[in-house]
Parts: C-alpha cells; structure tokens; sequence
C-alpha cells in the first residue's frame, strides 16, 4: 500500500478492496492507486527483489528501514515489497498478480485460499 500511496497523484484516493473470489474457495485484495501506472516493461518483473520501475530511485531516498518513508513522498524504496508481498502469498499457497488498470494506475492483487477452502488454481 505505500507503493500505491507514493505514486498516486496528491489529493487522490488509493483502492484497497478485500472480498471472496472464485467461489467463495479464496479471498482476493487488490490495491489500486492512480498514479502513472507500471511501465510495460517492468511488468514481466514486478515481483523480482531489488527490481524498481524508476532504477534513478535509490534507498538513500527512502524505503523500508530508512527515516525517510513516509507515504505520498514520491520518493523511491528498496525494490523490495512487492518482492514480499508475492512470497507471502506463495507460502500460503497464494498468487500475486501486476497489472495496469485500463482507466490509468496501478492495480497489484493478491489471491488467497480462503478458510477452510482450497489453494487457488495456478
């Protein structure tokens, strides 16, 4: 969420919804903001660690264990949290998906077995 909330223009609101999914079988949380969205090509790696979409961004500018991340900053992080945000999904048998929303921002959406239900489809 502090992806979303740095790079959503100010003065806009960030999206974060939780709800059922297929069937009631899992629970999906998605974030959207309104910002730039993810360049294309950043897609294909937006869950690499250290991996950035602005590479002029360095932690000296802010990000996770800095006195310099503050949400709506506009400064840059480590490259790390999305990396996270999909390796705590696949250790609980979840999915993490990127993509750019067709009316502009970023959309980032995280798939989870719900209680009791099964593991989502891969």
């Amino acid at each position: 969420m502090a992806n979303a909330v740095r790079h959503a223009p100010p003065g806009t609101a960030v999206d974060v919804r939780a709800g059922p999914g297929e069937a009631g079988r899992t629970v999906v949380v998605r974030v959207r903001d309104r910002g730039p969205g993810f360049p294309p090509d950043f897609l294909p790696r937006a869950f690499e660690r250290f991996s950035r979409a602005d590479a002029a961004r360095t932690r000296d500018h802010g990000g996770a264990g800095t006195s310099g991340n503050s949400g709506g900053t506009g400064l840059g992080g480590t490259g790390l949290g999305l990396a996270i945000a999909a390796a705590v999904a696949r250790a609980h048998q979840g999915t993490a998906t990127a993509a750019n929303h067709p009316d502009g921002g970023a959309v980032v959406t995280l798939t989870l077995p719900a209680a009791g239900g099964s593991p989502p489809d891969r």
